[in-house]
C-alpha cells in the first residue's frame, strides 16, 4: 500500500475502514434479528428476509462485481421468479459504492447514452393502449431499467478492474450447468426428453419460458469454449485443458439437440469468424461437418427445411419463411410506416392481436395474448419511430467500435474480444430474428456482456493513447485475471 499515491492510498483506507464498521454493525443486527426469531416474535419467512437483505446490499455496496457474478451464474430459472425492480436496488448500492467509495464518475456518454436515452423516452412519450398492452410496457420500463443498470455496474466494475474476465466466463458456465441439471432432472433421466423439440421434453426446458431459449442459452458456452480452445494454439495464447474440450463438445451437442436454427446459425458463424479472425481456417473444415450432420440426421433435417418444403419461393411470397416471422415483419413494418417519424409510443408494439394482423390466432404462446414483433430493431421502430431504431443501432454500433479496438491490442490483452465473438453472434441473432429484449435470461447477459465490453474497449483505448488516467497495466490485470477475493 505504501506504493500508492496519496490519493489512493487514501481511498482504499477510508474503504476497508467502512466496511469493517458495517460488518460489525451488521453482525450485532444478525444476532437481534435471530434472538428475536428465537423467542417467536417474528415469522420464519420475516426471519430470512431481514437477515439476507442487509447482507445483500453489504455486498452490493463492497463487493459489485460479486454481485454481477452471482447474478449470472444463478440458472436463470430460478432467477426468473425475482422481479426486475427488486434486483435493481442492490445495484443501484452498487452503483454507488463504485462511486463514492471508489472515486469513479458515473459515465453516461458513448453507449450508455442511447440506453440511457430509450429509458428516458419510455417515461416521455407512451400510448393509449389497453390494459394488457399497457401492463406489458410497464414490465419493459422497469426491465430496461434493471438492464441499464446491469450495464453501468459491469462496465465500472471492470474499470476499477474489479470484474475479471475468467470470473465472468465462469458465472456463465456454472449458470448453464445449473440450467442443464434442472432439464435433466425434469426430464426424468428420460434420454428421449433431451431432444428438446419432442414430445418427451419439458415445456419449460431448465425452467425457461420457452423451448427455443434454451438453445440461445447452451450455444454461448460452446462460443467461449470455441474460442478459447482456437487461441490456445495461437502463440501467447492461453493455455487450455481437457475440461474446455470437455465442455465445447458437450455443449455443441446440446445446441443441436435443442433444435433451435437461430443457435445452430450462431454455432456456424462463430466458427466462420473465430477460425478466421485468429488466422486459423482449418476450423473451417467443421462447418460442412455440421452442416453435413444437420443435413443427414432426419429429425434436424426436418426441423431446418420445416417452412420451405414446398420450396424458397412459395415459402418467401406467402410469408412463411423463417416460422411466418416474413409475413409478420410485413405487417408490422406497415404499421411502423403508418406511425413515421415518430412512432406510436411504448406499448404501440403490444397493440396488435393476432386477428388484427393475420385474420387468426398465431404467433402468440399458451394464454399470452401479446404478439412479438421478434426482431428488436422493429420493436424500436414501432415504439419510437426513426429516433428508437437510431438508438439501438447506435448502441450496437459502439459495442462494435470497442470490440474492434480491444481485438486490435496485442496478446493477449486482446483475448477478452475474440472470447466473446461468439457471445456477440448469438446476441444479435437473437435480436435479429427474435425477443433478445423480452428473454430475460438473455437480456441480463447481454447487457452484462456490453458493459465488459464496453469498458474494455474504453481501456484499449486509453492504453494505446497513453492518457489513461491510472496505469494501464494495472487494469487489464484485473480485468484479465479473477481478483484474488473472486
Amino acid at each position: 500500500m505504501s506504493s500508492m499515491p496519496s490519493p489512493v492510498r487514501w481511498r482504499v483506507a477510508r474503504l476497508m475502514s467502512a466496511e469493517r464498521v458495517l460488518r460489525a454493525g451488521f453482525v450485532v443486527y444478525s444476532l437481534g434479528v435471530v434472538c428475536l426469531y428465537g423467542t417467536g416474535r417474528i415469522a420464519t419467512f420475516q426471519a430470512a428476509g431481514m437477515l439476507v437483505a442487509p447482507w445483500a446490499l453489504l455486498l452490493s455496496l463492497f463487493r459489485p462485481s460479486w454481485l454481477i457474478v452471482l447474478l449470472i451464474a444463478t440458472p436463470p430459472g430460478l432467477l426468473a421468479f425475482v422481479s426486475p425492480t427488486l434486483l435493481s436496488v442492490p445495484l443501484l448500492v452498487a452503483l454507488a459504492g463504485l462511486t463514492l467509495l471508489r472515486g469513479r464518475t458515473v459515465e453516461v456518454r458513448s453507449a450508455v447514452l442511447p440506453l440511457a436515452t430509450l429509458v428516458m423516452l419510455t417515461f416521455l412519450f407512451e400510448a393509449d393502449v389497453g390494459p394488457v398492452a399497457h401492463l406489458a410496457a410497464h414490465e419493459l420500463k422497469t426491465s430496461l431499467i434493471y438492464f441499464t443498470l446491469l450495464l453501468l455496474v459491469s462496465y465500472h466494475a471492470v474499470r476499477v478492474g474489479e470484474l475479471g474476465i475468467d470470473a465472468l466466463i465462469r458465472a456463465i458456465l456454472i449458470s448453464s450447468v445449473g440450467t442443464l441439471a434442472i432439464f435433466i432432472a425434469q426430464s426424468g433421466l428420460n434420454p428421449r426428453a433431451l431432444i428438446v423439440s419432442s414430445e418427451a421434453a419439458p415445456d419449460h426446458p431448465g425452467l425457461l419460458f420457452h423451448r427455443t431459449h434454451f438453445g440461445y442459452f447452451v450455444v454461448i458456452p460452446f462460443c467461449i469454449g470455441f474460442a478459447q480452445l482456437v487461441l490456445s494454439r495461437t502463440s501467447r495464447g492461453p493455455r487450455t485443458s481437457f475440461w474446455i474440450t470437455v465442455w465445447t463438445l458437450v455443449f455443441l451437442l446440446l445446441t443441436g439437440l435443442s433444435f433451435t436454427r437461430g443457435a445452430w446459425l450462431s454455432a456456424l458463424l462463430t466458427v466462420l469468424l473465430v477460425g478466421s479472425m485468429l488466422r486459423k481456417r482449418r476450423y473451417w473444415l467443421l462447418v460442412p461437418l455440421m452442416a453435413l450432420i444437420v443435413i443427414v440426421v432426419p429429425l434436424t433435417r426436418e426441423r431446418l427445411l420445416s417452412d420451405v418444403s414446398g420450396g424458397l419461393g412459395p415459402a418467401i411470397a406467402t410469408g412463411e419463411l423463417g416460422t411466418n416471422r416474413l409475413e409478420l415483419w410485413r405487417e408490422l413494418v406497415g404499421e411502423a410506416a403508418s406511425k413515421m417519424p415518430w412512432g406510436g409510443g411504448l406499448g404501440f408494439a403490444f397493440s396488435f392481436s393476432p386477428e388484427r394482423l393475420f385474420g387468426e390466432q398465431s404467433f402468440v404462446i399458451g394464454d399470452n395474448p401479446l404478439v412479438y414483433p421478434h426482431n428488436d430493431f422493429l420493436y424500436w421502430t414501432l415504439e419510437f419511430g426513426i429516433l428508437g431504431l437510431v438508438l439501438w443501432v447506435s448502441l450496437w454500433l459502439l459495442m462494435i467500435r470497442a470490440f474492434r479496438a480491444v481485438i486490435r491490442m496485442q496478446p493477449p490483452h486482446n483475448h477478452p474480444g475474440y472470447l466473446f465473438i461468439g457471445v456477440l453472434i448469438t446476441f444479435m441473432v437473437a435480436s435479429l430474428v427474435d425477443n433478445l429484449l423480452f428473454i430475460r435470461p438473455l437480456a441480463e447477459r447481454f447487457f452484462v456482456v456490453a458493459g465488459v465490453i464496453l469498458a474494455f474497449g474504453a481501456l484499449a483505448r486509453e492504453r494505446s493513447t497513453s492518457i489513461s488516467r491510472a496505469s494501464p497495466s494495472d487494469h487489464w490485470r484485473g480485468s484479465l485475471h479473477t481478483e484474488r477475493s473472486l
